[in-house]
């Protein structure tokens, strides 16, 4: 009785040392992309201060005939974008985190060989900072500067 005890003993744990050994030891990783737009900035718009109408030259108000703010507009799997003389609409969007930062990527709607993409930090309910950038698909894309943003609706 005593050997079938230590027999038994003895294959049990040959047999959990075996599985212990064949498992996977890593850690299991969620996806790093995920599919749409982060639930804070959906339904949003959010919108940077407004410029001047008008500029001073030679002692004159000359106006400004360019956009005077740029715009993000976010829906589930879309961004609208409309900066002072350009305009990106996104679609198909997906994101990530990179730290503090969201990055943004999607299909552009003209094919001109480059892609925008979409930095953004949040800061509260109402302000983020956000900044755009064009890239390859080769390339990273190069955000040299996030501008500050106000939730408009």
């Amino acid at each position: 009785m005593h050997l079938k005890k230590c027999v038994a003993l003895v294959l049990a744990s040959s047999g959990l040392f075996t599985l212990g050994v064949t498992t996977c030891q890593h850690p299991a990783h969620a996806a790093t992309w995920h599919k749409g737009v982060p639930k804070f900035l959906r339904g949003h718009f959010y919108r940077t201060k407004l410029e001047p109408k008008y500029v001073k030259m030679n002692g004159k108000k000359v106006p400004i005939n360019s956009r005077r703010s740029e715009d993000l507009h976010f829906t589930k799997t879309k961004v609208r974008y409309l900066g002072y003389q350009d305009a990106a609409n996104l679609k198909g969007c997906h994101y990530t985190h990179k730290g503090k930062y969201i990055i943004i990527k999607g299909k552009y709607d003209k094919d001109m060989g480059l892609t925008p993409a979409l930095k953004v930090k949040k800061i509260s309910n109402k302000v983020i900072y956000a900044g755009v950038d064009y890239y390859t698909n080769s390339t990273t894309p190069n955000f040299s500067q996030l501008k500050r943003m106000t939730r408009q609706r």
